[in-house]
């Protein structure tokens, strides 16, 4: 799905359900009341990225997925959403990538959630461990009752890198409950 920046209005949102898809772009988009964009299906390469969210009920964006190969989020304006995060990302396969980065995230004068929320889940259908990389990188959250929050289960083996973010006027600037062996957090601003 490409839009054509102010031209391209979704008031309904996007939601995806259970696609098995090898490739998603949504590019230069802009979502206004109702939803934003929610993907709870497998995805592989998928992509959003320059695309407007506001004024939504719920998360901005929001991938809840448990099979993913690649996923980015990048470059996006999200504001003045009243879910529990601007951006959430939570999966619990195996093998994850994603990279949250460059977005500019902004609450409701701290009332609400987080602005960027990322978590790792190993499947509680099975044994395995997830693993992977989230990066969370070069972002802008401010006015969210938390900045960035990140996180996984204990035994779980996803490599979190959080760098040169901006974090401000945030109640709490982030959370962070990753194994110091699987977390790197550095050079952020929090103000």
């Amino acid at each position: 799905m490409e839009g054509a920046g102010d031209n391209t209005l979704a008031t309904e949102g996007l939601t995806i359900h259970s696609a098995d898809l090898p490739y998603l772009l949504v590019q230069n988009c802009v979502f206004r009341h109702g939803k934003g964009i929610e993907v709870d299906g497998q995805l592989d390469n998928a992509v959003f990225s320059q695309n407007e969210v506001y004024d939504i009920f719920r998360d901005g964006i929001r991938v809840y997925t448990g099979s993913v190969s690649d996923v980015e989020i990048t470059c996006n304006y999200v504001h003045d959403c009243l879910g529990n995060a601007g951006i959430q990302f939570s999966k619990s396969a195996f093998g994850t990538t994603a990279r949250i980065e460059n977005n500019v995230i902004h609450g409701l004068q701290g009332l609400f959630g987080h602005g960027v929320t990322a978590a790792a889940f190993p499947n509680h259908y099975t044994t395995q461990q997830t693993s992977g990389l989230i990066e969370i990188r070069n972002n802008i959250v401010f006015d969210y009752k938390s900045g960035i929050r990140a996180g996984s289960n204990p035994g779980d083996t996803t490599n979190f890198l959080i760098e040169h973010n901006l974090v401000f006027d945030c109640e709490t600037g982030m959370e962070i409950s990753v194994p110091a062996l699987y977390g790197t957090s550095r050079n952020n601003g929090l103000l």
